[in-house]
């Protein structure tokens, strides 16, 4: 993962921000030196692997079947499968789903 942001994602940052890195931006104050580059750096790697994984995980979830449907038991209003014929909290039978 680090090599896709590094040298594919990171090379587009380039190509909009002018450099892949930014680890050069600093500013001193007194003898000390604030390198605000290297977090800027690291936060939009960051945000980019999360972008990926977040768009991974949505195509996954849209390549997965479908969860079976559920209804409520008349009985006890808990959640039941559709093709269920004995709700399995209240141990009641219900009656079958009309086919649509």
């Amino acid at each position: 993962m680090s090599s896709f942001v590094n040298d594919i994602l990171m090379q587009l940052v380039a190509a909009i921000a002018g450099k892949p890195d930014f680890s050069s931006l600093t500013f001193h104050i007194g003898d000390g030196v604030i390198r605000y580059g290297s977090f800027l750096t690291a936060l939009v790697t960051f945000l980019l692997i999360a972008a990926v994984l977040f768009l991974i995980v949505r195509l996954v979830e849209k390549l997965m079947p479908p969860k079976a449907a559920n209804r409520d038991c008349p009985n006890c209003v808990s959640s039941i499968p559709i093709g269920a014929n004995v709700c399995p909290f209240c141990t009641r039978e219900v009656a079958p789903v009309a086919a649509a």
